[in-house]
């Protein structure tokens, strides 16, 4: 979501998400495999934003991540 405001490195992203820069370097060839992200340059220095794709279906993951979130936080009950 952080890619909706603005444009980032790997390492940017690490730091803004306070995670291992390897994680979030694996994540990001996930996305960008997966047609989410574009990158920009090579190596260290390359920028990632989002791809036209998921600009168009933003609502799509919104919504995706909406219902994650209720299902993770969900109270279990058992009787």
């Amino acid at each position: 979501m952080l890619l909706l405001e603005r444009s980032y490195n790997t390492h940017q992203l690490a730091q803004e998400l306070d995670l291992d820069y390897k994680a979030v370097q694996h994540h990001m060839k996930v996305l960008e495999k997966n047609n989410m992200i574009l990158k920009l340059g090579d190596k260290y220095g390359a920028i990632f934003h989002l791809s036209t794709f998921l600009e168009v279906n933003i609502s799509a993951l919104d919504m995706a991540i909406d219902k994650l979130d209720w299902k993770i936080n969900q109270k279990k009950v058992y009787l």
